[in-house]
């Protein structure tokens, strides 16, 4: 049976940090399978992240989005899930949400990062503001959580003259002692520019930093650009690949620097009558993020405006569900032979480029096709 219980006052006061973090409870088992890792209720949790300390696999750290909460959740384990330790992190005051919450350790420093947005509503919630993103640094692998920094700050609200927010970050940490870069933290994600309501792009934006979290380089945009595959411009300069989500940065093991990420802009993809349809693109770095390639084509996606039913929000979704879907991936570098992996999902097995598209949407694998992490990457399979 699992068990949980409260934290006494007591060890609220020893175990927390400040007013940025705190404990909930702690979950106990004595062997159960499947663990309830929440104590406050009734609200739902999700976009769950676990990740495990390299240096020990019965050390992990998992996040959610907490609704019980302004930010996020943590559930911290040492000895494999047998016990967690369960609260609340990344509090910035009472008008800040925490949302998109993924965590990395740094084996040089012995730190755990947690990076996600920290953003608030005006007055009457009818519009979302100051989209920043923010990291908290763990210095006792999980429990106590510093106050959040400010790696990229956001400006305005959804109809402001110009807003920038934040969205979608990723990151990951070069933890091979082997690496020109070893103990280096790379953070990813996309800032979106709006004016006065109306999207103009959302470019690939990349920082980092060298002491376990304390300090960032100064963000700068990597998505580059490539006048055959990004064709298709919203606003600004031609041939600049700026409409992009869900990337995901990775490390080689002698210390190249991949993202991927999505992009809408390659018009030769789009079907008759449909629009945006997503590519997958990939850019490097061989000098720890400093400088980078331009993009280059991985695979189109069946995933545009006639690709998938919409719900009640007119958003796509799955046949015979209301929640919003997209297609987004991973990817993945072999620790050993440096080999690109890359995942993802869309309807191409499924009635597509139909008005009344029909889901069936499977899971797709793709590796590159040398083992030094070379530019193409072939091949896939469900």
């Amino acid at each position: 049976m699992a068990s949980k219980r409260s934290v006494t006052a007591q060890e609220l006061i020893e175990k927390q940090s400040g007013p940025h973090s705190s404990i909930d409870c702690i979950v106990e088992s004595s062997g159960q399978t499947n663990l309830n890792l929440d104590c406050d209720t009734p609200l739902p949790n999700n976009e769950p992240d676990i990740e495990v300390n390299p240096a020990d696999p019965l050390h992990m750290v998992a996040s959610s989005n907490d609704f019980d909460t302004c930010c996020d959740e943590f559930y911290t384990t040492f000895d494999g899930g047998k016990t967690w330790t369960t609260g609340n992190m990344s509090h910035r005051g009472n008008n800040k949400i925490g949302s998109d919450p993924v965590s990395t350790f740094d084996v040089r420093t012995g730190n755990v990062l947690h990076s996600s947005l920290s953003f608030s509503f005006s007055h009457n919630f009818s519009q979302a503001c100051d989209g920043d993103l923010v990291v908290s640094v763990s210095t006792d692998g999980g429990i106590r959580w510093d106050k959040p920094m400010i790696v990229d700050d956001g400006i305005g609200c959804d109809l402001s003259k110009l807003q920038l927010f934040d969205d979608k970050e990723w990151m990951v940490t070069d933890n091979d002692p082997d690496s020109e870069f070893f103990g280096r933290t790379y953070l990813t994600w996309s800032k979106f520019e709006s004016r006065l309501g109306e999207y103009q792009s959302s470019a690939i934006w990349e920082a980092h930093s060298d002491d376990g979290g304390r300090t960032w380089s100064e963000p700068h945009e990597i998505s580059g650009s490539n006048p055959v595959i990004c064709a298709f411009q919203e606003s600004g300069p031609a041939g600049e690949c700026d409409e992009n989500q869900f990337s995901v940065p990775t490390v080689a093991p002698d210390g190249t620097l991949f993202v991927a990420f999505q992009n809408e802009q390659n018009e030769a993809l789009w079907e008759p009558g449909e629009r945006f349809e997503d590519q997958y693109l990939v850019v490097r770095s061989d000098d720890g993020g400093e400088t980078w390639s331009d993009p280059i084509f991985v695979v189109g996606l069946e995933d545009g405006s006639l690709d998938y039913p919409i719900n009640v929000d007119g958003r796509q979704t799955l046949s015979g569900y209301q929640v919003r879907v997209n297609s987004a991936g991973n990817v993945v570098a072999d620790p050993n032979t440096g080999r690109l992996y890359l995942v993802f999902s869309d309807n191409r097995n499924g009635t597509h480029d139909s008005t009344d598209p029909v889901t069936n949407t499977d899971v797709f694998i793709m590796t590159s096709t040398d083992g030094t992490c070379g530019a193409h990457l072939l091949g896939s399979r469900s």
